[in-house]
């Protein structure tokens, strides 16, 4: 638990804190590069004087246990990383760079403290010196598990990101996000409701992002809300891993849309992206599956009536039309 709330935030969220300090302000994206740097810099400190300081937490009554205590309390660092990403000017300056630095100490120096001392604690629980060498192995292997689960959770942190600016990118167009997993598994009744209801919502939608990853190739929910794309005749842009606005989208702060416009004609005469048209292959959603889930099967039959129009029907790698936002 301890890595992976370390992982969540760091570095990701930590690397795009905005300075407030007029020595870093003043000197542009070098200015920010600094800034990045020494934050990155104070974690590597505080860290090494938190492993080397394990009796800290020992004098002030922490033992084998009540470390679970520390440890659950560092998840508070989630919100507070992330309130300092999303609202960099909410204290005046330089108040908010001395506290960024201030969280950023304290959530290092936690991390070196907990580690450290989960490391000696572990073994010790164990009596036979055999075991404890085998409780040592286990832990090393949470270790590498919870590095894993932070670095992947963290990717969740930064959705969020380009979730804001698209808001602000389509106001006043309602922007909706959809969680496939959390409605491709329940009773029968409401796999049934998603069934019908799921292309409805594909069709609703006046844009649709794909990210583009191996693991996203690997999906077949992800690969059937693009086909269903297709059946519902709507925009499909792909999102690279490493994004950043592209400069070819007009600015946020252009003449809005009216509230009564058509979502759909808004979203052709005012596109995420004005790249050209490139085509993306991908395999049918069922494809590799032995047992696909019966809610998977009736969703790729009602978007291969889009495909079919296409002419597209026996095709076992359908090629859609995307524009790439870079």
């Amino acid at each position: 638990m301890i890595f992976v709330v370390t992982f969540v935030v760091f570095p990701g969220v930590a690397a795009s804190w905005a300075p407030q300090l007029e020595f870093f302000t003043s000197k542009g994206r070098l200015g920010q590069d600094w800034y990045t740097t020494l934050v990155v810099g104070i974690f590597q400190i505080f860290d090494v004087v938190g492993r080397s300081t394990p009796k800290a937490l020992e004098k002030i009554g922490i033992s084998a246990s009540r470390l679970f205590i520390p440890v659950w309390l560092r998840c508070l660092f989630i919100p507070a990383f992330m309130l300092l990403q999303r609202y960099p000017g909410s204290l005046p300056a330089p108040w908010q760079d001395y506290l960024a630095f201030a969280t950023m100490a304290l959530f290092a120096a936690s991390n070196g403290w907990c580690s450290t001392l989960s490391m000696i604690y572990g073994p010790q629980q164990v009596q036979h010196p055999d075991e404890q060498h085998r409780a040592g192995v286990i832990m090393e292997l949470g270790l590498i598990l919870g590095i894993f689960a932070g670095s992947v959770l963290a990717l969740l942190t930064q959705l969020g990101k380009f979730g804001a600016w698209l808001l602000k990118r389509l106001a006043p167009r309602p922007v909706y996000f959809l969680l496939p997993g959390a409605v491709a598994k329940g009773p029968p009744t409401a796999l049934n409701a998603a069934t019908c209801a799921w292309p409805l919502y594909i069709e609703l939608c006046s844009d649709v992002v794909l990210l583009d990853s191996e693991r996203w190739q690997k999906s077949p929910w992800t690969r059937m809300d693009a086909l269903l794309a297709v059946w519902a005749k709507t925009p499909i842009y792909v999102l690279p891993e490493k994004y950043s606005p592209a400069v070819a989208l007009p600015d946020a702060s252009a003449a809005p849309p009216a509230e009564d416009d058509d979502a759909k004609a808004s979203a052709v005469s005012e596109p995420l992206s004005f790249a050209n048209e490139e085509p993306l292959t991908i395999s049918r959603p069922a494809e590799g599956l032995s047992t696909p889930s019966p809610l998977l099967l009736g969703l790729c039959d009602r978007a291969a009536e889009g495909v079919e129009v296409q002419g597209a029907v026996k095709v076992q790698k359908p090629t859609l039309a995307v524009k790439r936002l870079v």
